[in-house]
């Protein structure tokens, strides 16, 4: 679920892609939030003029929203009012954590924008921090590489009749 100033300009888009192209119109328009990027400027200086920007996808955005209005959220807060999976919401409280942006209290799951943050000044780049996001954490993500004493190797040698794999 995107905030109001959000839900109104992604609205404004749509009708703007609408009638952009008339070929559109049989087209489904999908909110991708993890493709979109947005900075937003935090009220950290990075010196003496010049306040921290960070660069964050649209479900970091959604969460980072909430504590302009709110000094403490839980989990299920956060869960209730963004509409985020589980697994999504985690990954991005993750990136805000990692970053020691947010401080959590394991014990009650309750996250808080960390007021002493300090942003690792070799990973800012002409003013903006890029809060790294990997996206939903993959079950299962483990990948099945052959290697030579694999079950697949072994049933292709003895189909030709040898021992070992040869060029031929």
């Amino acid at each position: 679920k995107l905030p109001r100033d959000l839900e109104l300009l992604w609205q404004k888009f749509e009708r703007y892609y609408r009638e952009f192209d008339e070929t559109t119109s049989n087209k489904k328009l999908e909110l991708r939030c993890n493709l979109h990027h947005l900075e937003v400027l935090t009220p950290f200086k990075i010196s003496r003029d010049v306040f921290l920007v960070l660069d964050v996808n649209m479900v970091q955005y959604c969460i980072l929203e909430l504590f302009n209005h709110n000094g403490v959220l839980s989990f299920y807060e956060l869960q209730k009012t963004t509409q985020i999976d589980d697994v999504t919401l985690n990954q991005a409280l993750h990136s805000f954590v990692r970053i020691n942006l947010l401080s959590n209290d394991p014990d009650d799951k309750t996250y808080k924008i960390n007021d002493d943050f300090k942003p690792d000044r070799k990973k800012i780049k002409n003013g903006i921090l890029r809060v790294t996001y990997g996206g939903p954490a993959k079950r299962n993500s483990k990948s099945h590489i052959p290697t030579s004493d694999s079950n697949i190797w072994k049933e292709r040698d003895n189909k030709n009749g040898s021992n070992s794999i040869s060029g031929k």
